[in-house]
């Protein structure tokens, strides 16, 4: 009789079988791969949707109330004892619209940049001027995403055509907007270096919508300023008993001085 001798596999024969087992290993994995892929796909297009929807409700509660930038919140019971009593919420304003400019117009022009430096408000519409652009903005009451009824007025970086008194970074150095007459406006410029007196002052530029790229009227500020930083800051009018036109300036601190 021949001795018993237990069956062993062959070198070959295992590498076969580890080679199947990671066969086995990887298609499990690239099946777990692609049903997680599809579940991402799926989520994004749920969550596509879910914002367009946002902004379809949102723009059109905006639509039918107008000029409803702000509105009163009310604040834990807690919070109102410590702070201001149990009318708090009465007496506080909370934001209801955050719109960023670029997101605010359907045409920004090519203009990226926006230091948004004063707003006047004129029959409901929203007129902006910026210190880097020399476009007048005008914002719909409705506040709107990406709405056409936001608009720029000019060229955003092309000064106006007979523009007399020119910045030397060629920003327009816009800080202040008063309205004078229908669609009207005084743009008042900071602080502009006068080469032939070696002297700084404000500009007033009298323009009428939506001719922005040519002025009607330019005229400096008797004030003088120590340099382009601390010019007029803001603006407003008033009109005397006698019917005449007052324009004050307002300057950024330190008696309008660098």
């Amino acid at each position: 009789m021949l001795p018993y001798v237990d069956y062993l596999p062959t070198i070959t024969e295992a590498e076969n079988e580890n080679e199947l087992r990671q066969q086995d290993n990887s298609c499990v994995r690239q099946k777990r791969i692609n049903k997680n892929n599809a579940l991402l796909i799926i989520s994004i297009i749920c969550l596509s949707g879910l914002l367009s929807g946002m902004i379809i409700y949102r723009n059109k509660i905006l639509a039918n109330e107008p000029n409803t930038m702000m509105y009163l919140k009310s604040s834990s019971k807690k919070r109102n004892q410590e702070s201001c009593g149990d009318d708090y919420s009465k007496k506080t304003l909370k934001s209801l619209v955050d719109l960023p400019f670029a997101a605010t117009f359907a045409d920004t022009k090519g203009e990226k940049k926006w230091e948004a430096s004063e707003v006047t408000i004129v029959n409901g519409s929203y007129y902006v001027i910026h210190d880097n652009s020399w476009a007048v903005s005008k914002i719909d009451p409705h506040f709107l995403m990406n709405s056409e009824k936001n608009i720029q007025y000019g060229d955003p970086v092309i000064a106006p055509t007979n523009l007399q008194y020119q910045a030397e970074d060629l920003d327009s150095s816009f800080e202040a907007i008063v309205e004078i007459d229908q669609d009207t406006f005084y743009l008042i410029r900071e602080s502009i270096h006068h080469k032939e007196e070696d002297v700084y002052r404000a500009v007033i530029l009298k323009v009428k919508l939506p001719n922005v790229d040519h002025i009607l009227q330019e005229c400096p500020s008797e004030k003088t300023f120590d340099g382009t930083s601390k010019g007029f800051e803001g603006a407003a009018s008033l009109i005397g008993a006698d019917g005449t036109f007052f324009l004050l300036g307002m300057c950024d601190g330190n008696y309008c001085s660098e």
